[in-house]
């Protein structure tokens, strides 16, 4: 059986979706293959988990953590390394060439990698701190993925910007999209009406929702702005977020109109099943994005899973096939009206709703869910062929 490694920084109990995919991701691998984790330094030292052995014996990502790294993975002589790619989870301000260095290290070995990218690296700026940051996390990808055997890339964009970045690598890269990390828990209609009713939610009421953190690649305003045009056209309304408190959810959406601001329920960090029960509660998710829609996006992921129906912007960052499929209602980018009118018409048109919802559904499931994925991957890892 293929031994596997996954390098991460962060891994449950920490709280983040890198955590939580990497979970995930281990999780379905360990029904095929023999897994490991490798991980900061907390708590216990080793422990199984769903099948999945855990080390956490890396205290920091630096050049000392390097060497006590080299050392377990020189203990553990795994097959394949799988590297969680997130630049800033590695180092402050997101630089750290020990870690390049560290997979240049194990390649010479003939140590196999797949890199699993995540982000890619800051744009560029003049400032000069940041514009230093930008050429460094640059040089970073570049090492690692010449390291790697294969590159996994989360959008479909970001793997066409690779590939041709490194025409000799082409064949490398591979698009592996981010599932939900948030598997759905059955719920029957009475407990979906008990669950409303318990957040105010009265039966003839629309609840749209919102799951994730309130980064500024989010465009909250567009939140507010789609209860506030739902309720001036007479449609009673609430919008529920999952994740933010009531309090940074307020502080973001401080243009929403003091008399409607009862309207707004934030729930706070909950667990994956806690989730599922609100997202399950919800008759229309908004997820407005600055770069657009993507693969990468696990909220989405979350909303498709649960068949709910999805508002999105379309923009430079969106995958072709979220694009072509009639599976999200979508708008540009930078169209806060078109994405309000978006929400209006879907409101006043169930059926188009339940459509929307059933279509993003057969979507996640055909091209974007875990089975997709670890199925791709592992077709990755039974080959023994060499592209580098």
């Amino acid at each position: 059986m293929l031994r596997v490694a996954i390098l991460c920084p962060e891994f449950p109990p920490d709280r983040s979706g890198l955590a939580d995919h990497t979970a995930a991701l281990a999780a379905h691998l360990a029904a095929h293959v023999e897994v490991i984790v490798i991980t900061s330094r907390r708590g216990k030292e080793a422990e199984t988990i769903n099948g999945v052995r855990v080390m956490r014996r890396i205290p920091r990502w630096d050049w000392p953590g390097r060497a006590i790294l080299k050392q377990v993975l020189a203990e553990m002589r795994p097959d394949w390394l799988l590297v969680q790619y997130v630049p800033h989870m590695y180092g402050r301000g997101g630089i750290n060439l020990a870690l390049p260095l560290l997979l240049w290290w194990w390649r010479r070995r003939a140590g196999a990698i797949v890199l699993l990218i995540h982000e890619l690296y800051l744009p560029w700026s003049l400032a000069p701190r940041r514009l230093l940051a930008a050429v460094i996390q640059r040089l970073m990808l570049a090492m690692s993925i010449l390291a790697a055997r294969h590159v996994g890339v989360s959008t479909e964009v970001w793997r066409r910007r690779l590939a041709h970045l490194f025409p000799f690598r082409r064949s490398c890269f591979h698009h592996l999209p981010t599932p939900s990390n948030i598997p759905p828990v059955p719920m029957s209609p009475p407990e979906r009406v008990s669950l409303r009713r318990q957040l105010g939610v009265a039966p003839d009421e629309i609840l749209l929702g919102f799951f994730g953190t309130l980064h500024d690649s989010k465009l909250i305003d567009y939140l507010g702005e789609s209860l506030q045009a739902l309720l001036a056209r007479g449609h009673r309304a609430r919008l529920l977020c999952i994740g933010p408190t009531p309090s940074e959810l307020l502080r973001a959406l401080n243009g929403i109109d003091a008399s409607w601001r009862e309207r707004v329920l934030g729930t706070g960090y909950l667990s994956a099943e806690e989730v599922s029960r609100y997202l399950s509660a919800i008759d229309l998710f908004l997820l407005p994005l600055i770069d657009g829609v993507s693969s990468r996006r696990s909220s989405l992921m979350a909303a498709l899973s649960h068949r709910i129906p999805v508002v999105a912007t379309v923009g430079p960052g969106t995958d072709p096939v979220l694009a072509r499929r009639a599976a999200l209602a979508l708008s540009p980018v930078g169209d806060k009206a078109a994405f309000v009118a978006q929400v209006l018409a879907l409101v006043d048109d169930p059926e188009r709703r339940h459509r929307v919802g059933m279509g993003g559904w057969d979507l996640y499931r055909t091209e974007f869910s875990w089975s997709v994925v670890t199925d791709r991957l592992l077709r990755l890892l039974n080959n023994d062929g060499h592209d580098a």
